[in-house]
């Protein structure tokens, strides 16, 4: 059989606009293993929500000073002790995926506008936007509020499927009353329950 020398990716438009979002990132290797991982986007200080396509490729970030590639340091970790992983997820030669499928999986949440304010995220604009001293302050409040939700709602999530995930920051019990987290949570299990395609 005559080796495949190219490979297509298809993206949605949906995964590069920015906005606030839950994605479930899922890696499928070539013995059907699976692993998830749930995550968000949004910042936890400057007024932004990267698109997800965005978020997704920080997570595959090799630099071992990265704050952004979660994903990639908990697969090191789960594929260093699993037999059934150790030849899909390695750094030997440069090689970190091999032989595997990787979905990302997005579940939109509203509340994000886009920052029309002020002409840059420097320290000082953030130092002024964050200690309420600038017009635009309140506008600043209601995304640092929106966040917030997310992230509870995120929380939530991780809490309730950490035994599916190889999530790191896992907190013990976490609830939230999120009007979108049931939804989520029949949605997600699905995608987790799935058989793999």
């Amino acid at each position: 059989m005559k080796p495949k020398i190219y490979n297509t990716l298809t993206i949605e438009s949906e995964f590069l606009n920015p906005g606030f979002c839950i994605y479930l990132l899922e890696i499928i290797n070539s013995s059907k293993k699976r692993l998830f991982y749930i995550g968000m986007t949004g910042d936890n200080y400057y007024p932004s929500a990267r698109s997800a396509f965005y978020r997704m490729a920080g997570h595959l970030e090799k630099k071992k000073g990265s704050t952004q590639n979660q994903f990639h340091k908990a697969l090191k970790d789960v594929s260093a002790n699993d037999t059934l992983l150790e030849n899909s997820f390695s750094d030997k030669d440069g090689i970190y995926l091999k032989d595997v499928i990787f979905k990302m999986h997005q579940f939109k949440v509203e509340g994000f506008k886009s920052w029309e304010y002020g002409d840059g995220f420097n320290r000082e604009y953030m130092s002024k936007l964050a200690a309420n001293e600038l017009d635009e302050s309140k506008h600043y409040q209601v995304y640092r509020n929106s966040y917030n939700e997310v992230l509870d709602l995120e929380r939530a999530l991780i809490s309730h499927f950490k035994d599916n995930l190889v999530n790191k920051d896992v907190r013990s019990k976490h609830e939230t009353d999120h009007q979108k987290f049931e939804e989520m949570k029949i949605e997600i299990q699905g995608l987790i329950d799935s058989n793999t395609q």
